[in-house]
């Protein structure tokens, strides 16, 4: 009995240690390797001491039933544990010594973290079936982890989100006297407690006043639920006045900028000729219904954009609005569309994405590529906003409205 049960054990461990190959950072994920293999051969060693014990092919046959069966056991058991990594704390950070009455300014992105790390994936995995209906199959889960560990492998292992935002804060507060100059902090609805934490963090340092800027789409699943921490932090555990800012996509200087950069890339090409892909991150379906003021306002910008390159000289058939994920029509469509139209210059642009993302870095050139549009044709793939000057003072003006709003009480 002792060997049967060495070997389901042994199984077991190694299936386990599959999923935590895929899903864990190294070194962690190392450590899995390394157990799995150690299971693994224990298994094979306990197959053969079976084996000469027993010397029957029933034998032989139910010991490697018992390894199949250990083995996906293993593999499922730990899969079906991949979710709950979403609830794992960060570590906390160290706060600056309080100073009463100053004001506080949290920008909320939603770029991924700067490293890999399974927690983030967890939480966007869990609000796609929380909220949108979207549920992996328990054998797939694992391979969505393994995916984005690739991922950032391909850029490098380091995410280019976190290093843009912080030089983004650090040009807001450039905009303020400096006697007058909030504390800003960066949170990430990456991790559904993080925007909780700087609320937290900046009361800490004596914030009594604190605006919050959604560097993004002003309503999503994901932003969503750090609110709804966040809120619940703020009414019952400090004595803090706590305002989301409006959307900065309703600032017209934005929209101006946008255009104008699109402009500058047109070059010598008859304007005529030149095409433009307006790209938005895209949602699932349903958080199109569940966010349609998110919609409605990102289309609002959209268009004060269309309209002013029309304006410039630019066809109004060849500006275009493409999704990057989840709807249609997608980037490789349009960028393909605007060449049988008779454009001769395809710039593709993120028109809502505030920082540079994975899909901006990896995907958003790829889905360009697979147009496979005349050699002719020459397309223009440009990047987010990141610390555009505009851009900074479109969030300024909004976190000072938001902090005015707040001493207004």
């Amino acid at each position: 009995m002792v060997y049967w049960l060495a070997l389901l054990a042994g199984s077991l461990l190694f299936g386990a240690c599959i999923v935590g190959a895929m899903v864990l950072a190294r070194p962690h994920s190392t450590v899995a390797v390394l157990v799995g293999i150690g299971g693994f051969l224990g298994a094979l060693y306990t197959l053969g001491t079976i084996a000469q014990i027993y010397s029957t092919p029933l034998a032989i046959a139910a010991s490697i039933l018992f390894v199949v069966v250990g083995i996906v056991g293993g593999y499922t058991v730990a899969a079906a544990g991949v979710p709950h990594l979403a609830a794992l704390r960060r570590r906390a950070t160290a706060t600056r010594p309080p100073t009463p009455g100053v004001t506080g300014v949290v920008l909320l992105g939603c770029a991924e973290p700067r490293r890999y790390d399974p927690r983030a994936v967890a939480h966007r995995q869990n609000l796609l079936a929380d909220t949108a209906a979207i549920e992996l199959p328990l054998s797939a889960v694992p391979f969505v982890f393994l995916t984005e560990k690739t991922r950032y492998r391909a850029v490098g292992g380091t995410a280019p989100g976190v290093a843009a935002a912080a030089a983004l804060a650090q040009k807001i507060a450039e905009l303020w006297e400096p006697l007058a100059r909030p504390q800003i902090t960066l949170a990430t609805c990456q991790y559904p407690d993080d925007l909780r934490r700087a609320i937290i963090e900046q009361a800490d340092a004596g914030a009594t006043r604190i605006a919050v800027v959604i560097l993004g789409s002003p309503e999503s699943a994901a932003a969503e639920h750090a609110l709804a921490l966040a809120s619940d932090t703020a009414k019952h555990d400090l004595a803090t006045q706590v305002r989301v800012a409006s959307s900065i996509w309703n600032d017209r200087q934005l929209a101006r900028r946008l255009a104008e950069r699109v402009l500058a890339h047109v070059e010598h090409t008859p304007y005529a000729n030149v095409g433009v892909a307006l790209v938005c991150p895209g949602s699932p379906e349903a958080w199109v219904r569940r966010y349609a003021a998110s919609e409605q306002t990102e289309n609002y910008f959209i268009q004060r954009v269309r309209m002013l390159l029309v304006e410039a000289g630019l066809s109004s058939e060849h500006v275009k609005v493409a999704r990057l994920e989840w709807q249609t029509p997608d980037v490789t469509e349009t960028v393909r569309h605007l060449a049988v139209l008779g454009c001769r210059r395809i710039i593709t642009i993120p028109a809502t994405t505030v920082l540079p993302t994975l899909e901006t870095r990896l995907d958003l050139e790829r889905a360009v590529s697979y147009a496979r549009v005349p050699t002719a044709v020459t397309t223009v793939t440009l990047g987010p906003w990141g610390d555009d000057d505009a851009l900074a003072a479109a969030v300024g003006a909004v976190a000072s409205a938001a902090l005015d709003d707040t001493q207004g009480r």
